[in-house]
C-alpha cells in the first residue's frame, strides 16, 4: 500500500495494542490482592476479562481497519499488507531512536481542495503520529505534546482511539 493509510493502519494498530496491553495490566494488578484475599471466584472472573479483552481488542481493531480501508480492507494481496506489517513492525522492533522529522513527516494544514483542514482533524493526526513515533509510550507522548496523561487520554477518546488506560502503567507498552 503506497498511500498514505499503510502508515496510519500500523499507528492504529499500535494504538489498539497499547489500549490492550494497559487494559490487560490494570486487571493483572488486581491478582495479588486477590490470591493474597485468597479470592478465587475474583481470580477467574478476572482470567475470564482477560480473555474476552483479547477478544475485544481484535475485533474492534479489525473493525476499525475495515472502516479506514473500506472495500480494500477484504484486498488479500500481499503487497497492500506487507507496507502495514513492515510499518507495524518497525514500530516495535527498532530500538533505534526515532529518526528526525524528515519532510515526509510534515504535516498537511490544508485538503486536496486548497481549504484549511479542522483543528480536530489535525490535532488527531499529531496524536496518531506522536503514538507511533514514541512506540505507545504515553507518558513520553504527552511528554513530547506538552499535555497531560489525563489530556491525552480525552483527546484519545475525543477522536475515537479510545483511552488507553487513564489510571496509569502505560510506561512502556511495548515492553510488556
Amino acid at each position: 500500500m503506497s498511500d498514505p493509510r499503510a502508515a496510519d493502519c500500523a499507528a492504529a494498530i499500535v494504538a489498539a495494542f497499547a489500549r490492550y496491553n494497559a487494559e490487560f495490566r490494570a486487571i493483572s494488578r488486581r491478582a495479588p490482592e486477590r490470591f493474597e484475599n485468597r479470592d478465587w471466584s475474583g481470580s477467574q472472573a478476572d482470567v475470564v476479562e482477560r480473555l474476552e479483552l483479547y477478544a475485544t481488542a481484535v475485533n474492534s481493531t479489525v473493525a476499525d481497519m475495515r472502516k479506514r480501508l473500506g472495500d480494500s480492507a477484504h484486498d488479500t494481496a500481499l503487497s497492500r499488507w506487507k507496507r502495514v506489517a513492515d510499518l507495524w513492525c518497525s514500530r516495535w522492533f527498532v530500538t533505534d531512536p526515532p529518526p528526525p522529522v524528515a519532510a515526509a513527516d510534515s504535516l498537511a494544514l490544508t485538503d486536496a481542495d486548497g481549504h484549511a483542514r479542522p483543528l480536530e482533524e489535525i490535532e488527531a493526526e499529531v496524536i496518531r503520529s506522536a503514538i507511533a513515533r514514541y512506540r505507545g509510550q504515553m507518558s513520553e507522548v504527552a511528554r513530547r505534546l506538552r499535555i497531560g496523561r489525563s489530556t491525552l487520554y480525552r483527546k484519545l477518546d475525543e477522536i475515537g482511539i479510545g483511552a488507553a488506560d487513564s489510571r496509569g502503567g502505560d510506561e512502556n507498552v511495548a515492553g510488556g
